[in-house]
């Protein structure tokens, strides 16, 4: 068959159909078939090693993803538990802010009370010293009075003795008693608007304008002593009796 296809006359050459008939031509069909398919076995083995390396990358690539989705919500959880923490911390904050203030309110109360108290306190010892002090120039114009008594009662008798008309046939005899004693008298305000009277003060109520003041001692026969003490009166006065 070889020798046929390279003779020169073409005649003696095989046909197309005769080379693809020939045992020859089959094997090296054959041949380059096993060729081909083994370049073909080689070609998809590399396809294969490619698309497992792909497959290990993509793989690698989701592993990685999931672990920063992993790494993303364990970070988010610790923000979340931070701003728990803070929030938490803030609440506390002003929680004692708030028990602070109230702790100053209640000792401001405190303090204001004690401090009502004290002034309370002091003006009623003020009301007492107060009183006490009236009590007690009560008391020395009381003694002042009776101290003028006293030394007025020798006067008042001998004064009394000496008046006696001498009796042509009868002497009326008339007795001074032993003591003198304080009686009660009434005073006459006649304008409530310029003198008003506290227990034994007549006080002056109007200013620079005069004022009058009347006393009406309720007695029928003796020797009557009228007296007075001025205070504080800048102005001119006078007593009349």
């Amino acid at each position: 068959m070889l020798e046929a296809m390279i003779s020169k006359d073409y005649k003696q050459r095989p046909t197309v159909k005769q080379l693809l008939e020939s045992e020859t031509m089959q094997l090296v069909g054959m041949i380059e078939k096993s060729k081909q398919e083994k370049g073909s076995e080689q070609e998809n083995e590399q396809m294969n090693k490619k698309m497992n390396e792909l497959e290990m990358k993509v793989r690698s690539l989701e592993v990685e993803k999931e672990k920063e989705k992993q790494e993303k919500i364990k970070a988010i959880f610790e923000i979340d538990k931070l701003k728990q923490k803070v929030n938490l911390t803030e609440q506390e904050k002003q929680k004692a802010l708030s028990e602070r203030d109230q702790e100053k309110r209640r000792a401001d109360t405190e303090h204001a009370e004690n401090d009502k108290l004290k002034q309370e306190k002091q003006k009623e010892l003020q009301e007492k010293q107060k009183a006490q002090s009236e009590v007690t120039r009560l008391t020395t114009e009381n003694q002042q009075l009776k101290s003028e008594i006293s030394k007025l009662r020798p006067q008042i008798t001998s004064a009394k003795e000496q008046s006696k008309p001498e009796p042509q046939t009868q002497q009326i005899q008339q007795t001074v008693p032993s003591s003198l004693r304080t009686i009660t008298y009434y005073s006459i305000i006649p304008d409530p608007d310029h003198v008003k009277q506290q227990v034994n003060k007549i006080i002056k109520t109007n200013k620079g304008d005069q004022s009058t003041v009347a006393f009406n001692p309720v007695i029928s026969s003796g020797i009557v002593r009228f007296g007075g003490f001025f205070k504080d009166h800048p102005n001119s006065f006078s007593i009349s009796i």
